[in-house]
C-alpha cells in the first residue's frame, strides 16, 4: 500500500472521536495498514495538544481577505503577476506607474527575497508589506500588460513611495544617487558577488517582460523555417546583445556607457534624432562601451535611420547668418534647438532624409573616433 493512500491525522482524529461514523472503505484500510493502526493507537492514549496561534495571525489573514481589488491601479501597489510562459508561477511586483507611450501596460519593479543581495538601487520592503522580507529591484523595472496583474497583495507607505519615485528617476534619467535608509549597500567594485545575483534576477524575470516585448517586436521565426527573416535594425541588434545575457545587461550598459534609461530605451526602439543628431554622443559611447567597430553597426544603424522620424533642416531661400550664445557649459543639443527655433522647418522627403542620414552617420563616425 502506498503512503499516499494512508489516512490523514485529521481523519484519524475523527475516527477516534466517532468510530461509529467510519465508512466501510476507511475501516478496510485501517484494518490492513500497520501505520494507521499505530497512529490511531497513539491518539487513543494521548490527547492531542491544542495548537495556539499567534494573536496577530488572524488579524493578518482578515486584512488580506478584506483588502480586495483596488478601485484604481496606482504607484506603490504590490501585485502578483503572471506570464503565459510560466502558467503555474506568479511574480511579486511593485507598480511604479503607467508609461504613456505604452497604453494598456504598467511599469513594474520585480520583488525578490534574497535581501542580502540588495544594493542601493533596491528598495527594502517592510516585512508586513508582503508578509516576509523582500526587496524591489527598481533598477530592473520594465513594462507588463495590465491584465498580467492577477492579485493585489499590498501597498507601500507614502514615505516609501517617495523613495521609489526618487530611485526610478535616478535610474531612468540619471544624476546623483538618492540617499535613503530603506535600501541596500552600494556595490563594492566589479567583483562584488551581488553583480552575479543581478544577472540571475534578470534571467529569472525575463518571462515576465516577454509578453510586451513580443507584442512590440514580434515573435522571432523558428530556425529552419522558410519564413523570411526581417532586416535587423540597430535596436534589434542591441536588444539581441542584451537578451543573450552573457556579458551585458541593461544596468551594466547604462553604467559603462554613461546613459540614462530613457536614452537606452530610445535606442532599443530605433527612435534616433535624425533631424538634429542630438543623440550621437550617447550613441557613440554605447557602441564604444560594447567594444563594437563601426562596420559592425553601419547596416543596422542605417536601417534604424530609415525607420525613425525626422529629416533635413530647411531654412528657406535666403541666406541667413545666425549666431548663438549661451552660458558656459551649456548643452550643445539645447543650443542647436534654440539656434533654429522659429527659423526652420523639416524636409521629410525621401531625398532629404537620405542626406540627413548620411550626415548623421558622418557625425557619429567622427564622434566615435574622438573616443578612441
Amino acid at each position: 500500500m502506498r503512503y499516499q493512500d494512508c489516512l490523514s491525522l485529521m481523519e484519524l482524529l475523527e475516527i477516534k472521536r466517532a468510530p461509529e461514523l467510519t465508512d466501510s472503505e476507511t475501516q478496510a484500510h485501517l484494518e490492513s495498514c500497520a501505520r494507521c493502526q499505530v497512529l490511531l493507537a497513539n491518539l487513543e492514549h494521548e490527547a492531542p495538544e491544542e495548537v495556539q496561534l499567534p494573536a496577530d495571525l488572524p488579524e493578518l489573514a482578515r486584512v488580506r481577505t478584506e483588502m480586495g481589488e483596488p478601485a484604481h491601479m496606482t504607484a506603490g501597489q504590490l501585485w502578483l503577476a503572471s506570464t503565459p510562459d510560466l502558467p503555474h508561477w506568479r511574480f511579486p511586483v511593485l507598480v511604479i506607474g503607467r508609461p504613456r507611450q505604452r497604453p494598456g501596460t504598467v511599469l513594474v519593479a520585480p520583488a525578490f527575497t534574497e535581501i542580502d543581495s540588495a544594493t542601493d538601487l533596491d528598495l527594502l520592503l517592510p516585512e508586513d508589506t508582503l508578509g516576509y522580507d523582500a526587496a524591489a529591484a527598481i533598477w530592473a523595472f520594465g513594462p507588463v500588460f495590465e491584465h498580467q496583474l492577477d492579485e493585489h497583495v499590498g501597498k507601500l507607505r507614502a514615505d516609501l513611495l517617495d523613495e521609489v519615485r526618487a530611485l526610478y528617476q535616478h535610474v531612468a534619467v540619471g544624476g546623483e544617487r538618492p540617499v535613503h535608509a530603506h535600501v541596500g549597500l552600494a556595490l563594492a567594485g566589479d567583483k562584488d558577488p551581488r553583480r552575479d545575483f543581478r544577472q540571475e534576477l534578470l534571467e529569472r524575470i525575463r518571462p515576465l517582460y516577454q509578453p510586451v516585448r513580443t507584442a512590440e517586436i514580434g515573435t522571432p521565426a523558428e530556425l529552419g523555417t522558410e519564413q523570411e527573416q526581417p532586416e535587423t535594425t540597430f535596436g534589434g541588434f542591441l536588444a539581441g546583445l542584451l537578451a543573450a545575457g552573457e556579458e551585458w545587461d541593461k544596468p551594466t550598459l547604462l553604467e559603462q556607457a554613461d546613459l540614462s534609461a530613457t536614452q537606452l530605451e530610445r535606442f532599443l526602439q530605433d527612435d534616433l534624432d535624425l533631424t538634429h543628431a542630438r543623440d550621437i554622443h550617447a550613441l557613440a559611447r554605447t557602441i564604444k562601451a560594447l567594444h563594437l567597430e563601426l562596420d559592425d553597426v553601419e547596416l543596422p544603424l542605417m536601417r534604424s535611420l530609415r525607420r525613425t522620424r525626422g529629416g533635413e533642416m530647411r531654412i528657406g531661400t535666403e541666406e541667413l547668418s545666425v549666431a548663438a550664445r549661451g552660458e558656459s557649459g551649456a548643452d550643445e543639443e539645447d543650443l542647436a534647438r534654440d539656434l533654429f527655433a522659429g527659423l526652420a522647418d523639416v524636409d521629410e522627403s525621401p531625398e532629404a532624409r537620405k542626406r540627413a542620414a548620411a550626415r548623421y552617420w558622418d557625425a557619429l563616425a567622427s564622434r566615435y573616433e574622438e573616443l578612441t
